[in-house]
């Protein structure tokens, strides 16, 4: 996380950082990159967020200082919405 992880104060190192192992579980690979504390690490390196029911994130990027939420209703695929963020929206931040 480089500079921005100096800044962060301890509870959020702790949030974004302890996680368990959960590569192995019935997971597609968005949600396979670790899980702890109420957050699921992202694919994208130093990035972590909070899932809601359908499709609600609110996805954090240290790295750039940036938050980016979303509320939608996707039953199925819902990390197809990551994927869109990833390669929209990331490359603007």
């Amino acid at each position: 996380m480089g500079g921005a992880a100096a800044r962060e104060p301890d509870y959020i190192r702790a949030l974004s950082g302890d996680v368990l192992d959960n590569s192995a579980g019935p997971y597609t690979t968005e949600s396979a990159v670790g899980y702890g504390y109420q957050v699921w690490r992202c694919t994208v390196p130093g990035a972590y967020r909070a899932d809601g029911l359908y499709g609600q994130f609110s996805i954090v990027f240290p790295d750039r200082r940036a938050v980016v939420t979303i509320t939608s209703h996707r039953e199925l695929e819902q990390n197809d919405i990551l994927r869109a963020v990833w390669r929209d929206i990331l490359p603007c931040l």
